[in-house]
């Protein structure tokens, strides 16, 4: 079986309102092409509102965040890896829900044989520091990428924006990151927020135990007004 239909099972395997449903995958062959036939999302990604409006209010960027950690959580219990959260990738439809699209890079855990140590797949600027370093990943890097797109939509920056011009530069820069704590730009957010994302964005893997699943739990109860658990 070809990495492209591998990646297609396992992108069709997975059916959740917070992810973009494939529906069908093969192979043109007048064109000798590989396609895929997916769910048509009527709405804007975030890159796109990014693009539109700078920046997101914390009440704004919290569905979004949500919606995407909730996806990433169904996906993680399926043991699928996406690799590549980023502000393209999250797509907002206009009923207002929130859809992760294109597994395309996604590694099912444990059965991805064509990933090698040492390759750095993924989008420069959104990637968890082990991916850019080219190491093994596991759900702890969507985490980080997550984090990485609420730190994002939250503020209207590019966290490694001042090195886009040189890959080499961004590519260090990922690798050991020094990203300004989300307090510090927004200080309007609320604490249990900032504790969320500060501990999503651990660079240190091993020390990085939040879960989507729990990153998803403390921005839901902050949208309904409770105070999360320690």
């Amino acid at each position: 079986m070809s990495r492209f239909q591998r990646e297609a099972l396992a992108a069709a395997r997975l059916i959740h309102p917070n992810i973009v449903q494939v529906f069908d995958s093969g192979l043109d062959e007048r064109r000798d092409q590989h396609y895929i036939v997916m769910e048509f999302i009527d709405g804007q990604s975030c890159a796109e509102i990014l693009r539109d409006r700078g920046w997101l209010t914390v009440d704004e960027t919290l569905p979004i965040v949500l919606g995407a950690c909730a996806g990433l959580d169904y996906a993680h219990r399926k043991g699928v890896v996406h690799r590549d959260v980023k502000p393209g990738n999250l797509l907002l439809g206009a009923d207002r829900a929130v859809k992760l699209a294109d597994f395309g890079i996604a590694k099912m855990l444990g059965v991805s044989p064509s990933t090698r140590i040492g390759t750095v797949k993924g989008t420069p600027g959104c990637m968890a520091p082990e991916q850019a370093r080219g190491e093994a990943v596991d759900e702890r890097a969507d985490v980080y990428a997550a984090s990485l797109l609420a730190w994002r939509l939250a503020t209207g920056r590019g966290p490694f924006a001042k090195y886009q011009k040189d890959e080499f530069e961004l590519l260090r820069a990922m690798r050991n990151p020094r990203i300004t704590p989300l307090g510090v730009l927004r200080p309007d957010a609320p604490e249990p927020l900032l504790d969320a994302i500060a501990r999503a964005l651990e660079p240190e893997v091993v020390r990085r135990t939040i879960t989507a699943d729990a990153l998803a739990d403390a921005i839901g109860k902050l949208r309904e007004g409770c105070k999360p658990k320690k």
